[in-house]
């Protein structure tokens, strides 16, 4: 998406001249284990939402990954309590999302 981040109408005129469709948007973070990292990974959500909504696409939500195995469970609570919320946000803009079902550390 690079520079069109912002400008969704300009990513969208890009595409159709090329014959193009976005299919969905992928967003991913340090990995949503992070209890001191939520609102950052909060906000990133909504930004995403917000330029997938413009495209009634889905949006791909990065799978919970951490370099450590460390405190597993809470580390997993954590990344499903940010899911449950982009969820809760998701559906108020009528986007659908999915989860990637694995990452590259966990």
């Amino acid at each position: 998406i690079g520079p069109y981040w912002d400008r969704p109408r300009e990513f969208e005129k890009a595409l159709t001249d090329r014959g193009l469709k976005l299919a969905d948007f992928s967003y991913a973070s340090a990995g949503f284990t992070d209890p001191a990292r939520y609102e950052q990974d909060i906000a990133g959500a909504d930004r995403a939402l917000e330029f997938v909504a413009h495209f009634g696409c889905v949006l791909a939500l990065g799978g919970p990954s951490s370099d450590s195995r460390d405190d597993y469970d809470t580390k997993l609570a954590q990344a499903v309590h940010f899911y449950g919320e982009v969820a809760k946000r998701a559906e108020r803009v009528g986007v659908s999302i999915v989860l990637h079902p694995h990452s590259h550390h966990t």
